[in-house]
């Protein structure tokens, strides 16, 4: 982990966008698509999975994370904020902010940013060819803010990954599959994390706007 913080680290290099092509063109859609699901999964694993609701519980409170690729509105944003549970009592937890044109970033809260300094890096880690963690290593990512947060966030979106996605695929997005996931454990989170998901996109649910 320390390596990755290290790239974390360097300076960016920006690989300009290409003119639009079909492939461009495919590929924006995809990752413009992925990453609104990923956004929006996080929020959902948050009140699903207590090894994601432990590493949300180190993010500062109100923390907003914006997740983009670099040249293109193609993004989230999500917050952390103190959500009042069904015992009454209040735990950290992600709220969905919406589109990058839709988070606002005119007050004082702490703001992490993460960018794909390309969108083909971007479809490259969404299409899951390439890890989080590698994609980090490897320097096709930036972070604009705390670099220890960001490590945070990597290992929350390799724990949703180890969750949701069939273990095939999860052992080829992350870089060491979790033995203490069980199948009923993972088949449970996954559905839940999923019917939220289809919610959020069909009812508009609660748990992915931001408390009051």
């Amino acid at each position: 982990m320390s390596n990755i913080a290290q790239n974390l680290e360097q300076p960016a290099t920006i690989h300009p966008t290409p003119k639009p092509d079909l492939a461009y063109k495919s590929q924006y859609r995809y990752v413009g698509m992925m990453l609104d699901v990923v956004g929006r999964s996080l929020v959902m694993a948050s009140h699903v999975d207590s090894v994601i609701q432990e590493e949300i519980g180190e993010l500062p409170e109100h923390l907003i994370i914006m997740m983009s690729v670099f040249g293109t509105p193609l993004g989230f944003g999500i917050q952390v904020q103190s959500v009042l549970m069904d015992d009454s009592h209040h735990a950290k937890r992600l709220v969905w902010l919406g589109s990058l044109a839709d988070v606002d970033q005119s007050d004082s809260h702490k703001v992490l940013k993460i960018y794909f300094k390309h969108l083909r890096f971007a479809y490259q880690i969404l299409s899951f060819k390439e890890s989080t963690a590698t994609g980090f290593a490897n320097n096709r990512m930036v972070v604009d803010g705390d670099v220890s947060l960001a490590v945070i966030l990597v290992r929350c979106l390799n724990r949703l990954e180890s969750v949701i996605l069939p273990k095939i695929l999860a052992r080829k997005a992350i870089k060491a599959y979790p033995d203490a996931l069980g199948l009923p454990q993972k088949i449970g989170h996954a559905l839940k994390i999923y019917g939220r998901l289809l919610a959020s996109y069909v009812f508009g649910h609660s748990s992915t706007h931001p408390s009051a």
